[in-house]
């Protein structure tokens, strides 16, 4: 598997929005605190168990 500088990764932080990058995949994120949730995609559940933070990433 290809690894990715840290140079490279910190841009891609810097230019992509998780929260955009769910919506535009047709995922409806819900506001919990600070943070977002959206099904995880994976697999099959309920209530929405991934969390998206603006804040970190993790």
């Amino acid at each position: 598997m290809a690894r990715l500088s840290d140079a490279d990764l910190a841009k891609l932080k810097s230019e992509v929005s998780l929260l955009r990058l769910a919506e535009s995949q047709g995922y409806q994120p819900q506001k919990q605190g600070k943070d977002y949730a959206i099904l995880c995609p994976f697999h099959e559940e309920k209530p929405p168990s991934c969390i998206i933070s603006q804040k970190k990433c993790f």
